[in-house]
């Protein structure tokens, strides 16, 4: 339980730090950001894992069947966004997961806002 909280407090500690690494992901690729579902397949990813190296096969994966707007580019600034996440949890993988896990929810929301789609 107090291992439970300790990560919790960590994580909430640096929400905000997780929610501008996506909106900045966003906001770069914002002519060229992957669908929503796409999105939601790596939040899916990302929620049923505790391997950060599986979610990152996931990203590759969809890199390499081509999936529309999965850049290279938009690929490795994704894997840098979620490398640097797990650098800044280093010393405890459960905060590392929970942390990613945040990002990817927050990467919905941003990607939402920031897709032509909605505009």
């Amino acid at each position: 339980m107090l291992d439970s909280l300790k990560v919790l407090t960590a994580v909430e500690k640096e929400k905000d730090e997780i929610a501008r690494m996506a909106e900045e992901l966003c906001e770069r690729f914002q002519n060229n950001l992957p669908k929503r579902a796409q999105f939601e397949n790596l939040r899916l990813v990302a929620s049923s894992t505790e391997s950060i190296e599986e979610l990152k096969s996931f990203i590759y994966y969809q890199k390499a069947r081509k999936i529309p707007k999965w850049t290279d580019k938009f690929v490795e600034e994704l894997i840098k966004k979620i490398e640097g996440i797990k650098s800044k949890f280093s010393d405890n993988k459960q905060m590392q997961i929970k942390a990613i896990r945040l990002f990817t929810g927050y990467l919905i929301r941003y990607a939402l806002f920031y897709s032509k789609e909605v505009r």
